[in-house]
């Protein structure tokens, strides 16, 4: 059976820069260092910094003295001049650029009067810390059903996007959006590893007879890379190469393999081994 592998897949440029910081302080021997949420959508890495002594807090209340790192998703204003207003703690936000700069554009098109509003998961972190740049005033859209629903507005409206979704979605639900106003101002701040990361895996998945798609269960990236592929071939969302059964690839003579944003190195090496000795 071949092994495929996408061209692009596995940490993006945020999620390194996230996790390179976590590394720097554990390698200069800070003493505490705790991240606010998991670093990143990934149990494997999320177990690495335990095992090192990196602990997860929830909220700044929960953060005794010592680093407090802000995870690469990012934060609400409040929730950042909180952790920055306690002169016990070492505060390094390690949020992404590219959602630092969606963040800014949300609060620009607030300060401008705009009704903001964000395409992205209402439960997502990423889309919570955004919406706290628009006053929380803004409103989170999942859905085409859900945009259909939004009431004609003689206000301004302003979209910022959750920088991994799908673009297709993405359309859709602006095709809706478009109907309910005057005057539309987008801010396009999907990604580009996320605009890399999925033709990347359609044509692996065009090639392959099954898919496996290599991430966090509760990282969105990789849901929507295996719900991409799922539309293709027999597609697999697995954590761990523990996962894997080799009944999945009975007939196969091709597996193709991709992986989500916030996926290491490790994790992936681990399941392309596997499956090349089946």
């Amino acid at each position: 059976m071949k092994v495929l592998q996408a061209e692009f897949m596995g940490f993006c440029f945020g999620v390194q820069n996230a996790v390179s910081i976590v590394n720097k302080e554990i390698d200069s021997k800070s003493e505490n260092i705790q991240i606010l949420g998991p670093i990143v959508h990934n149990p494997q890495q999320v177990a690495v910094f335990e095992k090192a002594g990196v602990k997860t807090v929830e909220t700044v209340s929960d953060a005794k003295p010592g680093v407090l790192i802000i995870r690469a998703h990012g934060v609400t204003p409040k929730v950042l001049n909180a952790a920055i207003a306690r002169k016990d703690l070492k505060v390094i936000d390690a949020t992404c650029p590219l959602v630092k700069l969606e963040q800014n554009y949300a609060k620009q098109l607030y300060d401008e009067k705009y009704k903001v509003l964000i395409i992205g998961e209402n439960n997502h972190p990423e889309a919570i810390g955004v919406k706290g740049y628009a006053n929380d005033e803004a409103e989170i859209i999942e859905s085409e059903e859900q945009a259909e629903k939004l009431p004609f507005s003689s206000q301004k409206i302003g979209v910022v996007v959750q920088t991994t979704m799908l673009p297709a979605k993405v359309e859709g639900i602006v095709r809706k959006i478009f109907e309910k106003g005057v005057e539309l101002r987008i801010f396009n701040t999907i990604c580009n590893p996320t605009k890399q990361h999925h033709p990347s895996a359609v044509k692996i998945a065009r090639e392959s007879d099954v898919m496996i798609v290599v991430g966090g269960k509760n990282s969105s990236n990789t849901k929507r890379l295996a719900e991409l592929c799922a539309t293709i071939k027999p597609t697999y969302h697995i954590e761990s190469v523990d996962e894997i059964k080799p009944e999945w690839f009975k007939g196969a003579k091709t597996v193709g393999v991709t992986a989500g944003t916030s996926t290491p190195s490790f994790v992936i090496n681990d399941v392309v081994g596997y499956l090349e000795k089946i």
